[in-house]
């Protein structure tokens, strides 16, 4: 008869042996397109399709370095990325102690445009925001990448709502002690809140990222078009469209002087210049 010690045991390595199984069966897709990388083309053409190969192979990988500036994408966005969120980090954190820690008059109601701005999608102001890139000249350039993305209502929101989780008895001691509220900021209330910086700083990476890689991708689309490589979409719909259907290509947006109707095609110019040069 097992000992109740061996029964817990036994339970255990039950639980970790079925979220090893499970585990496996999540990154199988990742496995799986792994050991196709390592295998030559005339085997991936072969029938039937085999996981395995006896001859493993790099070359595929070596090919893709060589085709595609690929550190450079990466070095782009790790830059964009880092910058953005350190900055809207350090900028959320001062608004939100302002929020917890100071009373003046129209507290409330500038709270209250902050949660107003968490409910406007991103892709309302998308336009307005490319409008200001412009006018500034910072197309095609790191700044330009970043300046949208200095401010946003979500970081301020959690690390408010952190802040005022912290005791009163800090900044009491604080201030006793001579410390000012940019030191009990950055000494004592930051160093406190490192889980909620964690979670906001992958937050942040997730939707940085997300919003640069769905405009490279739709930037890709377009200019593949301009090149013959996808149909052109004018070509299906001109005569539906009173002014020739699709005005990116007649906007002169890409090619400037092709005509004067460059307000009309702004919308599709957003996707394209900013994002997807490899050596910006």
């Amino acid at each position: 008869m097992m000992t109740q010690k061996q029964v817990r045991k036994t339970k255990e390595g039950i639980s970790f042996g079925l979220k090893v199984l499970l585990g496996i069966l999540f990154i199988s897709p990742l496995i799986i397109g792994f050991l196709f990388s390592i295998q030559y083309e005339d085997e991936l053409t072969s029938s039937p399709l085999r996981l395995f190969t006896a001859n493993p192979t790099l070359i595929n990988y070596i090919e893709v370095f060589q085709k595609v500036p690929l550190l450079s994408y990466l070095k782009n966005s790790l830059i964009v990325c880092v910058l953005a969120i350190t900055i809207q980090i350090i900028v959320a954190s001062l608004a939100a102690y302002g929020f917890s820690f100071f009373e003046f008059k129209g507290k409330k109601f500038l709270f209250g445009l902050v949660l107003a701005s968490m409910m406007i999608p991103g892709e309302v102001v998308v336009i307005t925001n490319f409008v200001t890139v412009q006018n500034l000249g910072l197309t095609n350039t790191y700044l330009g990448l970043i300046i949208t993305s200095l401010i946003g209502g979500t970081s301020i929101f959690m690390m408010r709502q952190y802040f005022l989780t912290l005791s009163k008895d800090f900044k009491e001691a604080a201030t006793l002690d001579g410390c000012g509220d940019i030191g009990f900021l950055f000494r004592i209330a930051l160093p406190l809140s490192l889980p909620t910086l964690s979670s906001l700083a992958v937050y942040l990476f997730v939707s940085i990222y997300n919003h640069a890689h769905g405009a490279g991708r739709r930037g890709a689309a377009c200019r593949g078009r301009r090149r013959g490589l996808q149909p052109d979409p004018c070509q299906r719909h001109d005569r539906h469209h009173p002014h020739g259907g699709c005005l990116h290509f007649r906007s002169g947006l890409h090619h400037q002087g092709h005509d004067g109707r460059w307000r009309q095609g702004l919308i599709k110019k957003l996707y394209s210049p900013v994002i997807l040069s490899p050596g910006v």
